[in-house]
């Protein structure tokens, strides 16, 4: 009868803690995704200011409607100043990475955009966000009712938030 007893209340303790459990996880898969784009962004500034291969570095996003499926690491040779820099990237740059399903990712400027894309310039690492004059904003990032942010100054320095 004790068994059954302490299996009971190890239960009821299991029921309790199980939603704390689960935002726990929640909360580590999107801190993961951030400091991973944040990782990410900071190799395409550095590339970029390296000037590694004459090229300038930087991340598309690939959005269909209210989600995000991947962000690409590319280089390009000659930066296009209206946008649309990806689809004449250089393929053998192409890194490719997955992002949770249901996650978005908003750049600056980008709120209705399907597609966008950020480029650091060569040499200095100063961020140009979907073609336009907008040089520093905060990259939000979300999934599952939870919102991480990356804030991206005028000098191209990436922090987390």
């Amino acid at each position: 009868m004790e068994v059954i007893i302490v299996l009971a209340i190890v239960a009821f303790v299991g029921l309790l803690s199980a939603p704390f459990g689960i935002q726990f996880y929640n909360n580590q898969l999107i801190s993961s995704m951030q400091s991973s784009f944040s990782d990410v962004l900071n190799g395409a500034r550095n590339q970029s200011m390296l000037q590694r291969g004459d090229m300038a570095y930087g991340i598309y996003i690939n959005n269909i409607p209210a989600t995000t499926t991947s962000f690409i690491f590319f280089g390009i040779n000659s930066v296009n100043p209206t946008g649309d820099n990806y689809p004449g990237s250089e393929e053998s740059t192409h890194v490719d990475y997955p992002v949770l399903e249901g996650m978005t990712i908003t750049l600056p400027d980008s709120e209705e955009a399907s597609s966008t894309e950020i480029i650091f310039t060569k040499r200095t690492g100063v961020p140009i966000f979907n073609a336009t004059t907008t040089s520093e904003g905060t990259i939000y990032i979300r999934w599952n009712g939870l919102e991480r942010q990356i804030l991206i100054n005028s000098f191209g320095m990436i922090s987390e938030i």
